[in-house]
């Protein structure tokens, strides 16, 4: 599994959504001048090959076994969109390892029926060869309209999306299709957990996001404006300020 892997100090996971790979936090590896950053490719996305995964459990296995390799014992893991559910699902099975914990464009719900019926019609399709028409309906979905046609953050998507694997996107949207609800889960850590949403966000809407602060009151939330799905792309500067404020306030809660 190929994982950007630079810096030094206390260790900050990267963890892409679907149908992404790590070019999605190119604009927060700027935190390797304090911290220790790696942002993994999961396998069948970017440059990393490999057998495919189909449960978010399998996922957060993957990431512990990427922190031992590399002699990591805990980290602070923040995951954008399927990201966040796997870093949800790491929560779960490894807490001992986590000193935080963040969800960008990403909820703590499961999928409705209608959404699991949509990721099997997905599935159909990429198995008949539409991978591609597949992921280019996937940039309206993920971007502000302001952002759709004349921004960076578009014209990087048509890169990323071509080096992901029909196998490895199979995989994931049989993983988001059965993932289970972790609303419990964000209720009751115990750890600072940083919520990001994009105000212009077309998959998840603001009231969700605004009703998953209330869980716990240690979530730090944040609205980034002129951004959508992709927050760390269409706004980094303010998504990077929000990563700072946290990662600063866990020297205190430890």
């Amino acid at each position: 599994m190929f994982c950007f892997d630079k810096g030094s100090g206390p260790a900050v996971i990267l963890i892409h959504g679907y149908p992404l790979n790590h070019r999605i936090w190119r604009h927060q590896f700027i935190f390797k001048d304090t911290h220790r950053v790696l942002a993994p490719d999961l396998p069948g996305f970017g440059q990393s090959a490999g057998e495919a995964v189909d449960t978010m459990e399998a996922y957060a296995d993957l990431i512990a076994r990427l922190m031992d390799r590399l002699k990591i014992q805990t980290a602070v893991v923040l995951g954008h969109s399927m990201g966040g559910y796997i870093a949800l699902a790491f929560a779960e099975r490894y807490r001992h390892r986590l000193s935080g914990l963040g969800l960008l464009c990403s909820r703590v719900i499961a999928d409705s029926e209608e959404t699991r019926a949509n990721r099997m019609h997905t599935i159909a399709r990429i198995q008949s060869g539409e991978k591609d028409a597949v992921t280019a309906a996937m940039k309206e979905k993920l971007l502000a309209p302001d952002n759709l046609n004349h921004s960076d953050a578009s014209r990087e998507l048509d890169t990323i999306f071509r080096e992901a694997t029909a196998e490895g996107m199979i995989g994931a949207l049989r993983a988001m299709a059965g993932r289970k609800d972790q609303t419990r889960l964000a209720a009751t850590l115990e750890i600072p957990i940083l919520l990001i949403a994009g105000r212009y966000d077309m998959l998840v809407p603001l009231n969700e996001y605004r009703e998953t602060k209330n869980l716990n009151p240690l979530i730090h939330y944040h609205e980034i404006d002129g951004a959508g799905h992709l927050a760390m792309m269409e706004n980094p500067g303010a998504v990077n300020a929000a990563i700072k404020s946290f990662l600063s306030n866990l020297k205190f809660f430890e």
